[in-house]
């Protein structure tokens, strides 16, 4: 998924991409979109905010909540902020987003949340939405292809996260409590999933929990 366009992935669910550079790897952006039962909107990971954009949210429904699910991913969050003042923004704990609620406060009928603990520099939160059986990652696992430069092949090498859904060694090494770490894991795994759509990659729409499982059995 890479030409931007808003692509339904599911039951009132629905994506957006935006090419993005680390470190000279496209990595790429994914914002996702979930609508509830009164047409209200919760956008999770924003990226830029354009007119294009808003466009084709509005027609989806009213734009009331922004997701900042983890610590790295705050940049784009002000640019909605300042074009939707009366939505709600929840963030990480420690977040200096600014009118923002605590991610521990977050409740929703529709979206189920787990903190991933034990990486207090990251303070990532995973997300299931129950009526498409999705789970919502942000860095905690990457699904980058074969698809990109040979620099970012090299990169992702190095990482051991090149083409297959895992967590790099970077994650990795700045986990500081890996028991309370595979305890939210396992927490996850409890959820009925199917799918499974992360910040940076191609989503897993096939076999999605035995891949989770797979891809995570060295915290287990």
């Amino acid at each position: 998924m890479n030409d931007n366009s808003l692509k339904q992935i599911g039951e009132n669910i629905w994506v957006i991409d935006q090419p993005s550079n680390f470190l000279g790897v496209a990595f790429g952006l994914r914002m996702t979109i979930i609508r509830n039962e009164q047409q209200q909107l919760t956008l999770h990971s924003v990226i830029p905010c354009n007119e294009e954009r808003e466009i084709e949210l509005q027609a989806l429904g009213k734009i009331t909540q922004f997701i900042v699910p983890n610590l790295e991913h705050t940049r784009f969050i002000t640019q909605w902020q300042q074009r939707y003042p009366d939505a709600q923004t929840f963030s990480p704990p420690s977040s200096t987003i600014q009118n923002s609620i605590d991610l521990t406060a977050f409740r929703s009928n529709t979206l189920s949340s787990i903190p991933i603990k034990g990486i207090p520099r990251l303070q990532e939160f995973a997300f299931f939405h129950s009526e498409s059986k999705t789970v919502l990652l942000t860095d905690l696992a990457f699904n980058l292809n074969s698809d990109i430069s040979l620099w970012g092949k090299c990169f992702l090498k190095m990482n051991g996260a090149y083409n297959q859904f895992t967590s790099s060694r970077i994650l990795k090494s700045l986990i500081k409590d890996k028991s309370a770490f595979c305890s939210s894991i396992e927490q996850i795994m409890q959820w009925e999933f199917e799918q499974i759509v992360m910040a940076h990659g191609t989503p897993i729409t096939e076999n999605a929990r035995e891949r989770f499982i797979h891809s995570f059995r060295w915290a287990l």
